[in-house]
């Protein structure tokens, strides 16, 4: 499962882990090593918004008119987050800029988050192996080192425009539709492709963690 720890699970989260931790359970039972992972989404800009909201709330409470993101994250639960930093940390932060504090305000936001992720998930009976931070992997050097490997089997095409539009002859397709990428990645392991368009996906997965088969469960769609 993966899913960004900027705010509560949703119902199409919900389905995924649930229709994901059922298959993983007939597989153990039929007798297959499963080992199921928690992919958190903490790489990029959406972790910093999330900081960048809370923070701006915070400071609002206690007086401070800091205004709100144009694009911040606006349920209620980010004043949730800011009345519990308040509760714990008082004024500490009023009226300091977001870059002193900022990375303080963002890892108490982001912990409470997965927190509240990993609560929800127990309350209906799914459980992970495994929590993987996709920021540590970019940490570690281990998505530009699979990038280079895939790069120096020639398995990856790049192009700019609409994704899906002008592809070459791939042996395979990707279905649906999806946002502008620069670069597309495609995999193809023994006679099932397995097709991701992030560069921190399953097909980079495949080569950190040397595992046969990824099973992705979305919204949309399931791939194997």
């Amino acid at each position: 499962m993966s899913a960004n720890p900027t705010g509560p699970l949703h119902i199409g989260h919900g389905r995924g882990a649930a229709v994901g931790s059922a298959l993983c359970n007939i597989l153990k039972a039929a007798g297959y090593d499963v080992q199921k992972e928690f992919y958190i989404n903490d790489a990029g800009l959406q972790v910093k918004l999330l900081g960048c909201s809370v923070y701006a709330r915070y400071q609002q409470k206690l007086g401070n008119n800091v205004p709100f993101p144009e694009d911040g994250y606006k349920g209620d639960y980010v004043e949730d987050i800011a009345q519990d930093i308040h509760k714990h940390e008082g004024s500490r932060y009023l009226n300091m800029p977001f870059e002193e504090c900022g990375e303080a305000v963002t890892g108490y936001a982001y912990k409470m988050m997965r927190a509240n992720i990993e609560g929800d998930l127990k309350d209906f009976g799914v459980v992970f192996d495994s929590w993987q931070s996709e920021r540590d992997l970019h940490e570690q050097g281990k998505v530009e080192s699979a990038i280079n490997t895939l790069r120096a089997k020639d398995l990856i095409y790049e192009k700019t425009g609409p994704y899906g539009s002008a592809l070459p002859d791939l042996k395979m397709t990707k279905t649906g539709s999806c946002a502008s990428r620069t670069v597309n990645i495609h995999i193809l392991h023994q006679t099932s492709a397995i097709t991701r368009t992030s560069l921190t996906g399953d097909s980079i997965r495949l080569l950190i963690y040397g595992v046969r088969t990824i099973m992705v469960i979305s919204a949309d769609q399931v791939c194997s």
